[in-house]
């Protein structure tokens, strides 16, 4: 599936949760998913979308799926860029705020996920 049709998936499944329809948007997050596993912006929508149902381990799951797969790619383009010797990265301010706030959000629902 092209990347183009799971960014139009993310977009209205984003969409739809703005406008309360959770369970739609749960599951076009979840379309996107199977699409890409490791899409963040997915993940983290789908645990919004699931904390805002109701189903607060289930969005935290989604939540500590974001998170490691922020961590596990930011360290991979980290080591990438260092073996092209450059001394910047753009994981930077990015990934600080990705971070963050995916750390909350776990935070927000009881801690690290079971």
């Amino acid at each position: 599936m092209s990347t183009e049709a799971s960014d139009q998936r993310i977009g209205k499944a984003w969409r739809m949760h703005r406008e309360g329809n959770n369970p739609g948007a749960i599951d076009m997050f979840q379309q996107a998913i199977q699409s890409d596993p490791e899409s963040i912006d997915a993940l983290y929508g789908l645990g919004l979308a699931l904390k805002a149902a109701g189903d607060v381990s289930a969005a935290k799951d989604a939540f500590s799926s974001a998170l490691e797969h922020l961590q596990e790619s930011s360290a991979a383009e980290a080591a990438a860029l260092s073996q092209e010797h450059h001394s910047e990265t753009n994981l930077g301010d990015r990934y600080i705020m990705l971070n963050r706030m995916l750390s909350q959000r776990i935070e927000e629902l009881g801690g690290a996920s079971s």
